[in-house]
């Protein structure tokens, strides 16, 4: 994932967006954001990025 947060913070067009610009990237694992019992725990991980104020509300 290190490349794809290099690829964003440098890319001129994603560099712009707000959760970039502001580190509110949430890093998942792509089976955490497919239909299945991993779900959850991508839900979990979500859950836990707002509460700790790492992603907008």
């Amino acid at each position: 994932y290190q490349k794809k947060l290099e690829f964003l913070r440098n890319d001129p067009v994603t560099r712009n967006m707000d959760a970039v610009k502001h580190n509110r990237i949430i890093v998942l694992d792509a089976d955490a954001m497919q239909a299945g019992i991993r779900l959850f725990r991508g839900l979990q991980t979500l859950s836990a990025a707002f509460a700790s104020g790492k992603a907008a509300q």
